[in-house]
């Protein structure tokens, strides 16, 4: 395994210090501002890390997008349409028990018991 090549440098502000960087800074993250200020260009040429989601990431990213396709989402929006119908009632029980198989696969996804 090669040796870590990233050092990390700590410094110390004061509260003003601190608050003007992050004036400065604006929705840059403070390190990557910094880095900037004190290397110019070359802090340019800095490979972004790859972000790799961990594996239950990945499960909750397919939880989430079997949601999207869910009759859940479609009874919700009927229902929210015909709140004076008589099929309410029944859409709604729907509704529940289908947020009841979400959240046991959520839970699941997290490694909790339901």
């Amino acid at each position: 395994m090669p040796a870590k090549t990233d050092h990390r440098l700590t410094i110390r502000f004061t509260p003003q210090e601190y608050a003007l960087l992050q004036a400065k800074a604006g929705d840059t993250a403070l390190s990557a501002f910094v880095r900037k200020a004190a290397l110019g260009e070359v802090a340019a040429q800095r490979a972004k890390p790859l972000r790799r989601p961990k594996a239950d990431q990945r499960d909750l990213a397919a939880i989430l997008a079997r949601l999207s396709l869910h009759p859940l989402v479609q009874s919700f929006k009927d229902a929210d349409r015909d709140v004076a119908d008589a099929t309410t009632t029944d859409k709604l029980d729907t509704c529940a028990a289908l947020l009841e198989d979400v959240r046991a696969m959520l839970m699941q996804a997290l490694g909790k018991a339901p």
